[in-house]
């Protein structure tokens, strides 16, 4: 998407985080606010101040050379040249705070992305975060670490060599790296423990990036769990990405291993620990279907739970579809649903799911954008289906494989012909560069459908076109996204996936 020039509102705590006034006084996040800003001055992108974000934070600085510093900070930053009106959408949903106070300038900010005067708003505010939930903004409203996956993905020549995540054992962590620093900070008896995982082998995950640890993980079979979750249960002991490695969803690629090793091994529920204040952390976990359960552990820490075996029937159907596949997923998911196949070629599909080129050993490594270590994608169509949340699509790769390799569970859909709105909605998710959008909104009359969904499980073996024929599904592959509307062919090809 190379061809996207983005504006990029910064909000106050990003400036000051990147533009410390000396090294004792270095912000936690100017690691990654000075590499936010030298990203986007690399790549064309422009970036902003508020003119009312920075009055109302100086104004609340109470020492005067501190205020004096501040100002002169902040207003050294170019700001936007014009502010649109705080529009009803946002007073109607968040209300209408007095003028120049906290929320009054929050909603100014919300404004600029609301009024379209900016592409993204990038700010460490977990407030504003919540409020952009509230206004359907949560594409567009962003933290520092996304902010920087999104200039990533816009750069198709910033690639990383195809990475997977290592299993292994405890004893090859070198507890010496710069990596253990923050826990070590966190948990004071940090290094006892790792040095008990190392003589019991447990089992982990790590990526590395080059030659540094950029993400790990340790689990533990902890049978019978405490805190009352059932079942035979595997306790995530460790789970850390490296702040080196901000917006490369490594979090995400690591917990697909995780899910992965659940799966083989019959886990029926997992858990992992979190300190209160890594609200980001517990915000990953439960996106994925963790919740909290009402205790806390010795060190005040959020426990948060999820189950994996099959709910029982009254407490399944209890959710909605999408609802479903997020608690008790990524394997499971449900069938009485709208169900697709969608035709993906060859050179999507490599870099969309680069994994599955490692297990069938596909044509040759490609380079890798952030997106396909996810588990949160997207796929752009001509096709002229509305899709539902909680749909099923069945990925089949043409040309060459010709066979059904992945489910997808739909998040959501947007058809458009604008296509910057194509783009900002899917973002780092997509395969597509933003030429090609362009060429794809151009092309057509209809516009084009943008479909986000979730990786919920590669299809071992494949179904390959000659079994898809002789079931009766088709006579010939599709061109389209193509409705299956038979419930029998449904049931049929469930039965092959999960076989």
């Amino acid at each position: 998407m190379g061809g996207l020039m983005l504006n990029l509102l910064l909000d106050t705590n990003v400036l000051i985080s990147a533009y410390p006034e000396n090294l004792g006084s270095v912000e936690p996040l100017t690691k990654l606010a000075t590499e936010l800003i030298s990203l986007a001055n690399e790549h064309g992108h422009t970036t902003y101040s508020h003119s009312d974000a920075i009055e109302l934070d100086t104004r609340n600085v109470r020492d005067a050379r501190d205020r004096q510093w501040r100002r002169m900070l902040l207003e050294k930053h170019p700001k936007l040249p014009a502010h649109p009106s705080i529009p009803s959408v946002i007073s109607e949903t968040l209300g209408s705070p007095q003028l120049g106070s906290h929320d009054w300038v929050d909603h100014a900010l919300l404004a600029a992305v609301v009024g379209d005067a900016v592409h993204i708003l990038v700010t460490e505010d977990r407030g504003i975060l919540q409020k952009a939930k509230r206004l359907d903004l949560t594409d567009r409203v962003v933290d520092i670490e996304d902010a920087i996956g999104i200039i990533k993905a816009l750069a198709p020549r910033m690639t990383s060599p195809l990475l997977m995540a290592s299993q292994t054992q405890a004893q090859v962590l070198d507890e010496k790296v710069p990596f253990f620093d923050s826990l070590r900070q966190d948990y004071p008896g940090f290094d006892t423990w790792l040095s008990k995982c190392k003589r019991e082998h447990r089992t982990c995950w790590i990526i590395k990036d080059g030659s540094e640890l950029a993400a790990a993980t340790i689990v533990k079979d902890e049978t019978p769990a405490e805190y009352g979750i059932a079942g035979r249960t595997l306790k995530i002991a460790m789970f850390k990405v490296s702040e080196s490695f901000p917006g490369l969803r490594y979090g995400e690629l690591l917990l697909k291993s995780v899910f992965d090793y659940i799966a083989i091994n019959s886990f029926e529920s997992a858990y992992v620990t979190v300190l209160p204040k890594h609200d980001k952390v517990i915000e990953f976990f439960e996106s994925f279907g963790f919740k909290a359960v009402d205790e806390r552990t010795p060190l005040g820490e959020i426990v948060l739970s999820k189950p994996f075996a099959h709910p029982s029937w009254g407490e399944g159907t209890s959710l909605l579809p999408l609802d479903y596949h997020i608690r008790y997923g990524p394997m499971d998911y449900r069938v009485d649903v709208s169900t697709y196949i969608v035709p993906i070629r060859p050179m999507y599909h490599r870099t969309l799911f680069p994994e599955l080129e490692v297990e069938r050993q596909f044509s040759a490594m490609q380079t890798l954008r952030p997106f396909g270590n996810s588990i949160k994608k997207a796929y752009l169509s001509r096709s002229n289906r509305r899709i539902s949340p909680g749909s099923v699509l069945y990925f089949y790769r043409s040309e060459d494989a010709k066979a059904l390799t992945l489910v997808g569970i739909v998040e959501d859909s947007r058809f458009s012909k604008n296509s910057d709105a194509i783009a900002s909605y899917v973002w780092k998710r997509t395969v597509y560069s933003y030429e090609e959008i362009e060429r794809m909104t151009s092309g057509t009359k209809r516009g084009v459908l943008a479909v986000r969904f979730r990786q919920a499980r590669s299809i071992q073996p494949p179904i390959t076109d000659t079994d898809l024929v002789s079931a009766g599904i088709w006579t010939i592959p599709p061109q389209s996204i193509m409705r299956l509307t038979s419930g029998h062919h449904k049931k049929w090809i469930h039965a092959r996936v999960t076989q």
